[in-house]
C-alpha cells in the first residue's frame, strides 16, 4: 500500500512541476527583457582553492557516462556541476556504479546510481533502495542522445 501512494505522489509532483515551468516559460516570453546592471567584483577570491576544485570536477567529468537504458534512478539534481560530482563521489564510495546525466534543459546534471530498459526494473530497484539503503530517489526516463 505504501508503494502505491509514492507512485502516485511522484506521478503528482512531476506533473505540478511541468505544469509550473511551462507557465514560467510562457510567462518568460511575454514579459519584455529588462536592462540589468552588474558591478564589478571588487572582493577577493581564494583562486586557487576554486580552480582546484573546478579542475578536480572536470577530470572526474571530462568522460560522461553513455548509457543505453532510458529509465535512471536518481539521487540528485544540480545546476552547479561541482555539487553533482561531489554526490556522485560520496555513493560510489559506498559502492553504487554512479555517473552523470545531462537534463535536456542544459541547466540541470542529474547523479544516477542505476538505469533499467523497463520501468518496471527501475521502479522495482527504486523501491528496493527507498527501503533497504534509506536512500531518497526518483525514477527519470531520459534517452542517450
Amino acid at each position: 500500500m505504501k508503494r502505491f501512494h509514492l507512485t502516485h505522489f511522484a506521478i503528482l509532483v512531476l506533473s505540478l512541476t511541468l505544469v509550473i515551468s511551462c507557465t514560467e516559460k510562457k510567462a518568460q516570453k511575454k514579459a519584455p527583457a529588462k536592462e540589468i546592471k552588474v558591478k564589478p567584483n571588487t572582493e577577493k577570491i581564494d583562486s586557487l582553492a576554486t580552480e582546484a576544485k573546478v579542475v578536480a570536477a572536470q577530470k572526474v567529468v571530462k568522460k560522461q557516462a553513455t548509457y543505453k537504458n532510458p529509465y535512471h534512478i536518481i539521487i540528485g539534481s544540480y545546476v552547479v556541476k561541482e555539487n553533482a560530482v561531489l554526490l556522485m563521489k560520496k555513493h560510489k564510495e559506498k559502492g553504487f556504479d554512479t555517473y552523470l546525466i545531462t537534463r535536456p534543459d542544459g541547466e540541470h546534471i542529474s547523479v544516477s546510481i542505476a538505469s533499467y530498459p523497463d520501468i518496471h526494473q527501475a521502479y522495482n530497484e527504486l523501491y528496493n533502495i527507498q527501503d533497504e539503503k534509506g536512500i531518497e530517489a526518483w525514477v527519470l526516463f531520459q534517452e542517450n542522445k
